[in-house]
């Protein structure tokens, strides 16, 4: 490599462009499916239009279907017999299962197929699809449960109404057949319930002649059983005998408990206890004796002491004292004696007691074991007239209440003819046609955008690429083989001339060269810090307009004083000498194969002189092997002479020249044309740069249309803006600019 191309390269370190964006994983945006949507709304629009009216078309040709209901009542809470203990509100049962076994039962063949049979209604089972179906298979399907077609049945939430709804052609026959319908179910229960009481009065009835036969037979044993006892009714002699009993085992105890105390007493009494004798039934007399004693032994003792024996007062104490000591033992003697007699009398009263309740008590156990016979006996007795009884009556309930209506079912609104069909709702088919054709035309354009693999906007290739585009250039169609001489034109100095003349330049070409402006101005003002001298202009395909985009960068450079000198790298399909109308004998193969100096095959242009071409010249494979060294050399040589260099490269995919040339500029610009460059080639041309560490400036959107991208739209107004401009007005804003782009330029040079 040339030393000056080795100095460029390694300056490109210090003052290249940031390094890119890395590739955003995320969904696609959300304003590309709205960009989409925007591109088909008019398909969108018809294909829904069209549902329409072949909806009202559809609903207009069928046959109006009228509908009448019959509403049934079911009241959970009246009498489900007439006659007997059963007249009684029915249990209350799980509301919705009662309804719904309800339901089906109005759904049954036993209810339907009166009803079918009486008006001639089709049934679902007797459709044939393909062919008529033979003898027999007819035969097997009248056979079948019936089901009727428009019939519905219905349960409104919260409520025990049942709604049958019949729909049909004629009015009146759907209202007939609803109400037909209502009271062939209220029939079908009533069936049910006289055919359920007539199955159990006969059972009922062939069952008492056993149980009057059982019956006779234990009334018999128990009549003889009470013969042989001699007693009527041995429970109740049991009873007062149990009672005696208890009566003589209390009186026997306390019998026991006085025999024990007196016992005690006179135990006492016999060893010369006064306690005891005391606390028996004379013990008060002799606790009165034994006080008096004791105060005359007292009473004794001070007359001793004071008078001696000789006083008459001493013999006085002691004879008093003498006889209430003789009172005293007598009593007690007497006491002793009618202790022991109390004691004699208990023993004898307890033996007497306990001979009384053994004898009792032995009756007791043989009564009692007579008695449990004698219960079983008549419990059986009981049980069999009692349930003769039952049934005898049950059997008379049911054949009276067989012949009762059920109240707890009945009809609440008899059904009516229609006066309006239900079917088809023209509107409302209409509205759900035109709905969900919209649906469909917007999934199949969210769809049909999914399935595009090109790029269309800005956000797409920052999101999904991973790298800014730095402009957009509309589309020109009608006119594209004029953009190079008209912005040729324009940046001449002739062009405020040109553009007070009212056919200086078309519309579309306008728009273009103010697009090509923006770009030139991102290019040169995106970071005041980073100097830009070479560029190669590429793209990932051929025909994406990346010729006419460095002509357009050139010449936009060029316009502002700037020298530019524009190199035709395409050695495989040349074409800036025909866009530019120069000669195209000479040029870059010249110089890669006969070394001819590069400033001798430049062409100046006559219209703008600050832009100098390099075109390719005669084609010749042979000079791409020595390009890449050649063009290193005038870059080198070139830098010091222009203030930017525009390089036309043929497309990267494919062609190893564009990655050369990458290596030896200051950036690369990717041209994609909006709508036609495939995601997948651009990503791996942005992929082959940065592998080669080449500096991507930004990628421009080529052809871009309201339809394609929805930022056109600042292009659109910005025309308008255009052409809201007086001459005088336009002439005085592209000096504004001019001087604006001047101080810019400055900045950057300082």
């Amino acid at each position: 490599m040339h030393p000056g191309s080795r100095k460029q390269v390694q300056a490109l370190a210090s003052y290249g462009p940031p390094p890119p964006r890395q590739p955003s994983e995320d969904a696609v945006p959300v304003s590309q499916y709205l960009a989409a949507l925007l591109r088909h709304k008019w398909r969108i629009v018809l294909f829904a239009t069209l549902c329409g009216i072949v909806a009202l078309i559809v609903s207009l040709k069928v046959t109006p279907l009228y509908e009448s209901i019959a509403v049934i009542d079911i009241d959970r809470n009246s009498e489900v017999e007439a006659v007997g203990g059963d007249s009684r509100p029915a249990a209350q049962a799980n509301a919705e299962q009662f309804i719904s076994t309800q339901i089906r039962l109005v759904q049954s063949d036993a209810v339907l197929r009166p009803v079918a049979q009486k008006y001639d209604l089709p049934l679902e089972q007797t459709d044939a699809w393909f062919a008529p179906l033979r003898e027999d298979e007819q035969a097997a399907r009248a056979m079948a449960p019936a089901r009727l077609k428009r019939l519905k049945v219905t349960h409104p939430p919260q409520t025990f109404l049942i709604y049958i709804q019949y729909r049909s052609q004629n009015p009146h026959l759907a209202a007939q057949v609803a109400n037909e319908i209502a009271q062939s179910y209220i029939d079908h229960v009533f069936r049910i319930r006289y055919e359920s009481s007539q199955t159990l009065s006969a059972f009922m009835e062939r069952q008492l002649d056993e149980l009057r036969t059982k019956m006779e037979r234990s009334n018999a044993a128990l009549a003889a059983f009470e013969r042989e006892l001699n007693m009527i009714d041995p429970e109740e002699r049991t009873s007062i005998i149990s009672s005696r009993l208890l009566q003589l085992n209390a009186e026997f105890t306390q019998a026991q408990t006085e025999r024990v105390k007196r016992e005690a007493a006179f135990r006492a009494l016999s060893q010369g206890s006064m306690e005891a004798a005391i606390m028996s039934l004379h013990g008060q007399r002799l606790q009165e004796l034994q006080r008096r004693q004791q105060e005359l032994l007292e009473t004794f003792a001070k007359v001793r002491q004071h008078y001696g024996p000789n006083h008459p007062a001493y013999g006085a104490a002691k004879a008093e004292l003498d006889q209430v000591t003789a009172t005293l033992e007598k009593a007690t003697s007497s006491v002793q004696r009618q202790i022991g007699l109390g004691f004699e009398e208990a023993v004898q009263r307890e033996g007497l007691l306990d001979k009384e309740l053994r004898d009792t008590k032995a009756e007791f156990d043989r009564l009692n074991a007579s008695s449990f016979q004698y219960k079983t006996l008549k419990r059986e007795a009981d049980a069999d007239r009692k349930l003769y009884e039952e049934l005898v009556a049950k059997t008379k309930q049911a054949t009276i209440n067989a012949g009762f209506p059920s109240s707890a079912i009945r009809i609440a609104d008899l059904a009516r003819p229609a006066y309006a069909p239900v079917s088809p709702n023209i509107k409302v088919n209409v509205l759900l046609a035109v709905v969900f054709g919209l649906m469909l035309a917007i999934g199949a354009a969210v769809l049909a955008d999914s399935l595009d693999t090109t790029v269309r906007d800005p956000e797409m290739v920052s999101a999904l690429l991973g790298s800014e585009v730095l402009g957009m250039l509309p589309k020109v169609q009608g006119a594209s083989g004029s953009l190079i001489p008209a912005m040729l034109r324009e940046a001449g100095p002739n062009s405020r001339a040109l553009m007070r003349t009212s056919d200086a330049l078309q519309k579309p070409a306008l728009n273009y060269l103010e697009s090509v402006k923006t770009l030139h101005a991102s290019l040169m003002l995106a970071d005041i810090d980073q100097r830009v001298r070479t560029m190669m202009v590429t793209s990932a395909a051929p025909a994406e307009g990346k010729s006419t985009v460095a002509t357009a960068i050139a010449i936009s450079h060029a316009a502002k004083g700037k020298r530019v000198l524009l190199i035709d790298g395409d050695l495989r399909r040349p074409s800036l000498a025909d866009k530019l109308r120069i000669s195209s004998r000479q040029g870059l193969v010249d110089v890669c194969l006969r070394g001819t100096p590069w400033r001798d095959v430049v062409h100046p242009l006559l219209d703008l002189p600050d832009l100098h071409v390099l075109a390719t010249g005669a084609c010749n494979r042979r000079a791409i092997d020595p390009f890449a060294a050649v063009l290193a050399d005038l870059l080198a040589e070139a830098t010091d002479e222009y203030d930017l260099i525009v390089v036309d490269s043929p497309p990267l995919l494919g062609f190893p020249e564009p990655l050369h040339v990458a290596s030896l500029v200051d950036g690369v610009l990717l041209v994609a044309l909006s709508g036609n460059t495939n995601r997948k080639a651009l990503q791996l041309s942005l992929n082959q740069l940065r592998r080669i560490g080449a500096q991507t400036l930004g990628v421009v959107l080529n052809g871009a249309t309201r339809d394609t991208q929805g930022a056109y739209y600042y292009h659109h107004y910005a025309s308008h803006y255009n052409q809201a401009l007086s001459p005088d007005a336009a002439s005085q804003a592209e000096g504004a600019n001019e001087a604006f782009e001047e101080e810019s330029a400055k900045k950057l040079a300082s």
